[in-house]
């Protein structure tokens, strides 16, 4: 597993949705904020949207097509469909125990095994997409 995966992995992991039919796999990751702003007087959703941009350029590459973006009051959605039969879906779907909702999920025993910088990489998925950004 690349540090991509992993770290696309952390964010399923965190705040992740699956559904699923018979031929594709829709995969939602939810990323909240709050309507605050920073000492510099910007919006927080200022910074959530920048980091999207980094985001993207990190997890399309793995996923071949573009991420689908959208904007909600508190949160940013990512998400993208794939057909069943690729290898990112069964992949994943394994490692996150066949659960659909981040509630449900559970971390397969092999993430355990991971190298430090694929553990590194799992864990700023989730800390990506856990919590809200806020003064505090």
């Amino acid at each position: 597993m690349n540090i991509e995966m992993a770290y696309l992995l952390g964010m399923i992991l965190g705040n992740g949705e699956i559904q699923q039919n018979s031929t594709f796999t829709r995969f939602t990751i939810d990323i909240p904020f709050k309507n605050l702003q920073t000492d510099d007087l910007k919006e927080v959703s200022v910074y959530v949207k920048a980091s999207v941009l980094d985001i993207r350029s990190f997890i399309e590459p793995l996923i071949g097509q573009k991420l689908i973006v959208t904007e909600q009051p508190h949160s940013i959605k990512l998400s993208f469909t794939k057909p069943n039969e690729e290898y990112i879906v069964s992949e994943l779907l394994r490692l996150i125990e066949g659960g659909r909702h981040h509630r449900s999920m559970q971390m397969h025993p092999d993430l355990f095994n991971l190298s430090t910088d694929q553990k590194k990489s799992l864990l700023r998925g989730i800390a990506d997409v856990t919590g809200y950004i806020r003064n505090s």
